[in-house]
């Protein structure tokens, strides 16, 4: 089945647009049909993913360290909104793997589109009974509110969430050379074109690392003052 093959790198993104790009991409590589691959995606996802019903929503601890970090974030950002406007064009959904992460940044999406600034609105509009229960705990705790390492903080997070997509990303590139060459070793069309892929992901790595190492050193300065 391609699926074990393929599953990760389709999984990488969230855009159904992107998705149907990488099948092309991935059908023209392994040399089979996008139909084929399809089908063995849609099929090993059918085991593993079924409707979510409100009896399985489990309750989320309130501690920055037992929350994800995607997660965290958004939480943070759920309590300083003002800020979300400002670093969404860092942060696309499309980065985000945590299923409360992401609706956390749809809700605080149609906060900002109808003008919602009071914290009591803001958590009517999350559907997901524990995420409301988490995020209304968190409007009463100091942790989350803003404090002088508040942009630190966020920007880092950024950087870090960046960062893991880009692994992803490139863990998936280097999957797929592996099924690049053909077994009389004479290169496929698209090697040259996944190599260009993994080069631009290289140093996009160790751009997003650096300056998540600057960003880091501000940030156990700015505590140590």
């Amino acid at each position: 089945m391609i699926f074990k093959e393929v599953n990760p790198y389709l999984d990488s993104t969230n855009s159904e647009i992107e998705k149907e790009s990488y099948i092309k991409m991935l059908a023209e590589t392994l040399e089979v049909s996008e139909k084929q691959i399809q089908e063995d995606y849609k099929k090993g996802k059918s085991g593993v993913v079924r409707k979510k019903n409100k009896s399985d929503d489990k309750e989320i601890i309130l501690t920055p360290s037992q929350l994800s970090q995607e997660l965290n974030l958004m939480v943070i950002l759920a309590n300083n909104r003002s800020i979300f406007s400002k670093v969404k064009g860092k942060l696309k959904i499309s980065l985000l793997t945590d299923n409360y992460a992401i609706d956390l940044y749809t809700t605080l999406e149609d906060a900002e589109r109808q003008g919602i600034t009071s914290n009591e609105a803001f958590s009517q509009l999350i559907e997901n009974d524990e995420l409301r229960k988490l995020i209304k705990r968190s409007f009463t705790m100091k942790v989350f509110k803003n404090n002088k390492n508040l942009y630190n903080d966020i920007n880092y997070s950024i950087l870090r969430i960046q960062l893991l997509d880009v692994e992803r990303k490139r863990r998936n590139i280097i999957n797929l050379l592996k099924y690049s060459v053909e077994e009389n070793g004479e290169a496929v069309q698209n090697l040259s074109e996944l190599l260009t892929q993994k080069k631009d992901l290289d140093d996009k790595y160790e751009t997003l690392k650096t300056d998540a190492e600057a960003t880091l050193l501000e940030k156990v300065e700015n505590e140590d003052n």
